[in-house]
């Protein structure tokens, strides 16, 4: 069995940690996953996670930054032979640590882009400068959400896309709810418009 680390911001609301705990819940029987966080928020997956005997482990916090580049340095090197891959979820490269630090034990990588852009021009600035160092001196697998995405985190590296699955089983009771209260609140030949995820620009 394969022992992933799985690298993410949180255990959250978002899109991203959704994405880590579909793939955990259509490959735990064949991959053995350990989920690293960086943030100290909420684990809402907490009970899912309990049940497969997931393992999280809690970084400390990263305005802490010395200590905790240095339990994320310890942990690696530590662990560094039962790692075959680190799975790396992110929107920049702002958060590089735990890939140089793989890279200079040689535990293979894969960065996963989920983003197309940075929350302000100095966090944009940082992210291009640390693309361009890993492009030529890093070493990575590299996926990304959308080719969008792809192109933000990678430049002109190679990548592929892969587009974020969705089980459609989860949602045909839903659909059927959703048929029946348009019915109630809406003309036949209404068009309903709704949305998923946060009014801002990217979405």
């Amino acid at each position: 069995m394969i022992n992933v680390l799985n690298i993410v911001d949180s255990l959250g609301t978002g899109g991203t940690e959704k994405v880590l705990i579909n793939i955990i819940s259509n490959t735990h029987k064949k991959v053995n996953h350990t989920i690293m966080v960086k943030n100290n928020d909420k684990n809402i997956y907490k009970e899912f996670l309990d049940k497969l005997n997931i393992q999280v482990i809690q970084a400390p916090p990263f305005s802490n930054y010395l200590k905790h580049y240095n339990f994320v340095k310890n942990y690696l090197k530590n662990n560094k032979e039962t790692i075959d891959l680190i799975h790396y979820y992110g929107g920049s490269l702002n958060y590089y640590s735990p890939i140089r630090l793989a890279n200079k034990i040689n535990i293979p990588v894969l960065i996963h882009s989920h983003n197309s852009q940075a929350a302000n021009k100095k966090l944009t600035n940082s992210h291009l400068l640390i693309r361009n160092f890993h492009n030529k001196y890093g070493k990575s697998y590299n996926i990304a959400c959308s080719d969008e995405a792809g192109k933000w985190m990678f430049g002109n590296g190679e990548y592929d896309v892969v587009i974020n699955g969705v089980d459609i089983n989860f949602y045909e009771e839903g659909s059927k709810q959703g048929n029946e209260i348009r019915k109630k609140f809406f003309p036949s030949n209404s068009i309903v418009l709704g949305n998923f995820g946060r009014f801002n620009k990217q979405k």
